[in-house]
């Protein structure tokens, strides 16, 4: 990706995101690391996190990368994300 494939602003705000990626975030529920799988009693699939990007002021409110996947097949189903406070209250190491 260069400059010129992007408007200026987004490419500032990828350049951000880049800057603020971490391996781990210690949040008020868990300590969540890059590779950490999650499940959900309510959810046929588990969550592989993916990329974290650190939160400015709180890291509850750090975004979240993860892919769905099938826990007995290993098929990966989508990647989403979300902030830290959901996988905090939804998810279950």
């Amino acid at each position: 990706m260069n400059e010129k494939s992007l408007p200026m602003a987004s490419y500032h705000a990828v350049q951000e995101e880049l800057a603020n990626m971490v391996q781990e975030v210690e949040t008020s529920g868990w300590l969540i690391r890059v590779g950490d799988v999650f499940s959900n009693g309510d959810q046929v699939h588990h969550i592989r996190i993916k990329r974290i990007v650190a939160g400015e002021e709180d890291a509850d409110d750090s975004m979240i990368y993860y892919e769905q996947f099938d826990p007995h097949t290993k098929e990966v189903l989508g990647e989403t994300c979300g902030r830290a406070w959901y996988i905090n209250d939804f998810w279950y190491k």
